[in-house]
């Protein structure tokens, strides 16, 4: 198969297979179906993404002149999402704060900022200093590892990108050394493509909801995926422009073997949203449990921009139970993967039950990289970080 072409599946055909197991490292790309919101209309599509995207950028350049005319300012929040109380005069500090949540300031610009729309966020002014990255951990692994992790390569497909910067993405993949990256907002395949030509040893999996795309990036030399047990996690989707997490069985090495869970949640912080995201994350947390009690193999990992904070109201339901921990709780503030608003909301989710994915990571070896590395990383590769963990993938435990 040549490298650059997909193969065009149906799911509810890999639904009817799902008894039997097909391995492959073939890229593969689910099509959309009768029903669904682009089903026959290719071209509404990139106009649809077009027009969503010049809105967002068009918010952004609006609230960031209310900012400057009428004295708006963001309330600044902590890793943890506790407000960061700020007096008048200028404070200068080295610590994580993320502008996640709200806005403060005068009547006037309060209301203007109200006009622009529960979905819009604010931006930080200018007086926030860059968060230092977190440094990886010696890692002391005996045996075989891969690296499994989470990239939103922002609007990939949709936002203006030169060829230069589809080079620097790759680039920003390869750092990672990761074997596995589940991504999101893909929201064209042939920006997809512009990356992976730079990765000759990679394909990958395209799911089909949603306007941004979710997909899987593996390493062909070394990952497999079952192509029957590709699925959706369909009632998560909540709404028809949302997307709905993407599921895969796979297998790095032969060895260790996992069900993988890319998931992109509702964003922004305004009541509707969190309670839209909230009800995401209460069906994910249900398929979960449903999912552990119908399998005998307990590895799963879920990872995904979850756009909130570990324990915060939305992301809750997950954590109760005990049945998965995130590898993202705990860590220190200088750790973000929002590169913006400096803010830790892309997550890497494992099982923590006897048998589960938690047994085959490698303590402490989650990490990031340094967009400082990368010159203009916001404007020619994404407003996020990829987020990654190290797994013993010589080994299953279950």
């Amino acid at each position: 198969m040549d490298k650059m072409n997909s193969l065009k599946v149906r799911l509810s055909d890999i639904q009817q297979q799902r008894q039997t197991h097909q391995w492959t490292s073939n890229n593969l790309v689910v099509k959309e179906e009768e029903g669904d919101v682009f089903f026959k209309n290719e071209a509404g599509r990139k106009e649809f993404l077009q027009s969503e995207f010049t809105k967002h950028e068009a918010a952004i350049k609006e609230i960031q002149a209310k900012v400057q005319a009428e004295g708006i300012r963001p309330l600044v929040y902590d890793s943890n999402g506790q407000v960061i109380e700020r007096g008048t005069e200028p404070e200068f500090t080295q610590e994580n704060i993320s502008v996640m949540k709200g806005a403060s300031g005068s009547a006037k610009g309060m209301k203007a900022l109200e006009q622009l729309g529960d979905g819009i966020s604010p931006v930080e002014t200018g007086d926030i200093k860059e968060a230092m990255k977190l440094k990886q951990q010696i890692i002391d692994a005996k045996g075989k590892t891969a690296t499994i992790g989470t990239f939103n390569i922002e609007w990939l497909g949709t936002k203006k990108r030169k060829e230069e910067d589809y080079k620097k993405i790759a680039q920003v993949i390869k750092d990672t050394d990761a074997q596995i990256l589940g991504l999101e907002e893909i929201s064209d395949e042939k920006g997809l493509k512009n990356v992976i030509k730079y990765l000759p040893d990679y394909g990958y999996i395209l799911g089909k909801s949603g306007g941004q795309k979710i997909g899987v990036l593996f390493d062909k030399k070394r990952v497999k995926y079952d192509v029957n047990s590709i699925d959706q996690i369909d009632e998560a989707q909540v709404g028809s422009r949302l997307r709905a997490p993407l599921l895969v069985n796979m297998k790095i090495d032969d060895g260790f073997d996992f069900t993988f869970v890319v998931a992109h949640l509702k964003a922004m912080f305004d009541e509707k949203a969190i309670a839209t995201r909230t009800e995401q994350v209460t069906k994910v947390s249900e398929w979960i449990g449903k999912h552990l009690d119908g399998n005998k193999d307990k590895d799963l990992i879920v990872v995904g921009d979850l756009n909130d904070f570990v324990g915060s109201d939305s992301l809750a339901p997950l954590q109760k139970g005990g049945k998965v921990h995130f590898l993202t709780e705990g860590l220190p503030k200088n750790f973000y993967s929002n590169v913006p608003y400096k803010g830790l909301i892309d997550h890497c989710v494992v099982t923590n039950i006897k048998g589960g994915a938690l047994e085959e990571v490698v303590p402490g070896s989650i990490h990031t990289i340094n967009e400082k590395d990368y010159p203009n990383y916001l404007e020619s590769v994404s407003d996020h970080k990829p987020v990654v963990f190290v797994v013993r993938s010589d080994q299953d435990n279950d």
